[in-house]
């Protein structure tokens, strides 16, 4: 089971309907009251009091209309087969989740670090990465779109180089960082954040987010930077890799 998460505000309209062409589903829709539609053994639509206003016993190909205004938000397990619809748009579909908590497989690269004693792992990390191409292909369920997002971490000294990540060979996001404005390094030092490494503050967690139509069966990624320093002076790494398709 595949855990799609997403977030959907409608706005004030009567008659919205819902089809479910999966296997589970959690949503929480909020006005006056409260609902949770879900899939345990069957569908559910529950109120701010627990009881079942609506049951469906069907698995799949399941629909409700709410003739009330609303705010959807919540996450949505399906199948790789099926995917979940709101108002005959189909919405997007995680079928692959990497945060290198457990074993490393077919990544380029495989060092993996932690910072500040965290349990929390990523690809890279200090005195791991440098200008190295790390790089892993995917075979994906048929779809149309695509959108890739993955965590990247700027570690220690960086002077304006720049991070890139490529998709099937094409450039699809780069951003330069600066760990401290040359003019006042030291109170930069003194005052910034360091998580990781040498004493220089880091920007962890910047998120990347890619978004494109990509229809083949198979897709690469490939990150890198244009660091050309040691990577005890400066490094960098990568977590929370998720792919969606629609």
């Amino acid at each position: 089971m595949l855990i799609i998460r997403f977030f959907l505000s409608i706005l004030p309209t009567l008659g919205q309907k819902f089809t479910l062409n999966g296997e589970a589903a959690i949503l929480t829709f909020i006005d006056d009251a409260s609902y949770t539609l879900y899939n345990e053994e069957a569908f559910y639509v529950i109120d701010s009091t627990g009881i079942p206003a609506i049951t469906l016993t069907q698995q799949d190909t399941c629909s409700l209309e709410f003739d009330r205004r609303m705010i959807v938000h919540g996450s949505l397990l399906a199948s790789t087969e099926k995917a979940f619809q709101i108002e005959n748009n189909e919405q997007w579909k995680l079928v692959v989740v990497e945060d290198f908590q457990g074993q490393i497989l077919g990544w380029s690269e495989d060092d993996i670090s932690s910072c500040s004693g965290s349990i929390d792992y990523f690809l890279g990390g200090h005195c791991k990465f440098s200008n190295q191409i790390v790089s892993k292909s995917w075979t994906l369920p048929k779809h149309e779109f695509v959108m890739l997002q993955i965590t990247f971490h700027f570690l220690d000294k960086w002077e304006g180089e720049s991070a890139y990540m490529k998709v099937d060979g094409n450039y699809v996001w780069s951003e330069s960082y600066q760990a401290c404005n040359n003019l006042h390094s030291s109170l930069c030092v003194y005052k910034g954040i360091d998580v990781c490494g040498d004493d220089f503050p880091d920007r962890i967690g910047y998120p990347v987010k890619y978004t494109g139509k990509h229809t083949s069966e198979s897709i690469m990624m490939e990150i890198s930077t244009t660091l050309d320093r040691d990577p005890c002076e400066a490094s960098w790494g990568i977590d929370d890799v998720q792919i969606f398709i629609k």
